[in-house]
């Protein structure tokens, strides 16, 4: 009885110090996916659009389902996607959730070229609070989580930001032509995996300390 105790008092110390911080996630996390529906054919540009029941909005929104070239990444063809619009705007994108979620994310795609001079920047994803202002997380794909498709068709990787609360209103899309075929919402977030190596090594110890326990 003793051992069990000891066993739980431990668990509850090992989560306690997991930190409840902001992550980068590139797993998808249990959630409701929609794809990002939008026109069939050639692609279009407005200042707003809504696809699938998720209103975008930027100085210039483009979207479609027909080929768009992502550089050395390949290409999408008859794929839905949205994004912000980089030939003649500030490549960007901000997707009304439509409610306060933990996690949000999807499976995207960038052209793959680096910072160019007065270029589109790099590939940036952003949670944004309820005021439309407040950016909670941001993070830049072409260092913190690359994306490497190359020649691919319709290929891409999940990419989002897990909060340890409900408050992500909004996923902002940015830079390197970075575009987005579907959106996973989750209303709990996502361990980071530092604090999942973190848990695990823990309960591995205790299950050890229980085992040598047992054999005395």
């Amino acid at each position: 009885m003793k051992t069990i105790k000891t066993l739980a008092l431990t668990c509850c110390l090992l989560l306690a110090a997991v930190p409840l911080n902001a992550s980068l996630i590139t797993i998808r996390p249990a959630g409701t996916t929609t794809v990002l529906t939008t026109i069939t054919g050639n692609w279009s540009y407005s200042p707003s659009v809504v696809a699938n029941g998720f209103t975008i909005t930027g100085e210039n929104v483009w979207y479609g389902d027909s080929g768009f070239g992502l550089n050395s990444n390949g290409n999408w063809g008859n794929f839905a996607w949205v994004g912000g619009y980089c030939y003649s705007g500030d490549c960007t994108a901000t997707i009304n959730l439509g409610g306060l979620y933990a996690s949000v994310g999807g499976f995207m795609n960038y052209a793959e070229n680096g910072p160019v001079p007065n270029g589109p920047g790099d590939p940036v994803i952003s949670a944004i609070a309820a005021d439309g202002i407040t950016v909670l997380a941001s993070y830049d794909l072409f260092t913190d989580a690359p994306i490497s498709t190359p020649g691919g068709f319709n290929a891409g990787a999940y990419r989002g930001i897990s909060q340890p609360t409900a408050d992500i209103a909004y996923l902002r899309l940015s830079g390197s032509y970075l575009i987005e075929h579907d959106i996973t919402l989750s209303s709990s977030s996502t361990p980071e995996p530092a604090s999942l190596l973190l848990l695990g090594s823990g309960l591995v110890g205790i299950a050890g300390m229980v085992r040598r326990k047992i054999s005395l």
